[in-house]
C-alpha cells in the first residue's frame, strides 16, 4: 500500500504566494489604535496614518476613564506570543491558539493568523485566543494586543474581547483596509480573584487576522493626577 505524503512544492508555493501577498497589502497599510476598558465596556477607536505614540495612547485610554503616565510603555513588560506561548511567571501566563491558519515562530516575526470563511457567523467554531494568567498582576494592569488584519469587502468586521471574571463584551471594528492595530485595555481581577482568562476571537467579517504578540506591563500604571 502507498503512502499519503503531503505534495511540498506545492505548499511551498502556496506560501511564497500568501507572503507575496502580505507584501502587497503592507503598501497601503493604516494604523488603527483602540482603547478599551474591558470591565466597563469603553472603547476609543481612531485612525492614524502613522503609528500611535505612548503620548496619544495615553490620551485616547484617558478618554475612556483609564488615565496612565505614558512612560509605562517604556517601561519593563512581559511578552506572549508564538514562539513564547508560556510564562513561567510572575505572572504566569500563557495562550492557546484554536482553529488557527498559520502558527510561526520565526526571526522574520512571530504570528498566529486565523482566516474565517465569508459566511462564518461568529459563533462555531470558536476562531481565536484564549489568554490565560494563572497568577494576575497584582492590582490593576495595563495589556496591549498587537494585530493586523482586515475583513471582508463590504463587510464590517470586528474582533471580540472579553475577560471572563466580568459581564463585559468588547467588539473591537476591523474593516476592509488593511491596517494594523494597536488595542490597549487595562484590567484589575476583583479582590480574592487570582487568575484571568482573556478570549479574543473573530467575529463575523473578519478575513484575515493576525496575532503578533499581546504585551503585559511589569508594574500598574502611574495614574495620572
Amino acid at each position: 500500500m502507498s503512502r499519503q505524503v503531503p505534495d511540498i512544492r506545492q505548499l511551498l508555493q502556496e506560501r511564497r504566494a500568501r507572503r507575496q501577498a502580505r507584501y502587497e497589502l503592507e503598501e497601503n497599510q493604516r494604523w488603527v489604535h483602540h482603547a478599551v476598558d474591558l470591565e466597563r465596556g469603553g472603547i476609543v477607536t481612531t485612525l492614524r496614518d502613522r503609528p500611535p505614540t505612548p503620548v496619544f495612547r495615553a490620551d485616547r485610554l484617558a478618554a475612556i476613564g483609564q488615565p496612565v503616565d505614558p512612560g509605562i510603555f517604556h517601561g519593563p513588560s512581559y511578552k506572549l506570543d508564538a514562539s513564547q506561548p508560556y510564562l513561567p511567571g510572575p505572572p504566569q501566563a500563557s495562550l492557546e491558539a484554536a482553529t488557527a491558519s498559520t502558527y510561526a515562530a520565526a526571526a522574520g516575526g512571530d504570528v498566529v493568523a486565523f482566516d474565517p470563511p465569508s459566511d462564518f457567523d461568529g459563533r462555531s467554531p470558536f476562531i481565536g485566543m484564549i489568554f490565560d494568567f494563572a497568577m494576575a498582576p497584582w492590582g490593576r494592569a495595563l495589556a496591549t494586543l498587537a494585530l493586523v488584519g482586515s475583513s471582508y469587502d463590504g463587510t464590517a468586521g470586528n474582533v471580540y474581547l472579553s475577560a471572563t471574571w466580568t459581564q463585559t463584551e468588547v467588539w473591537v471594528p476591523v474593516d476592509s483596509s488593511f491596517g494594523m492595530h494597536t488595542v490597549d485595555f487595562t484590567f484589575g481581577p476583583p479582590q480574592g480573584t487570582d487568575a484571568a482568562e482573556i478570549v479574543m476571537a473573530c467575529d463575523a467579517g473578519i478575513q484575515h487576522l493576525e496575532f503578533h504578540a499581546l504585551t503585559l506591563a511589569s508594574a500598574p500604571p502611574v495614574l495620572a493626577p
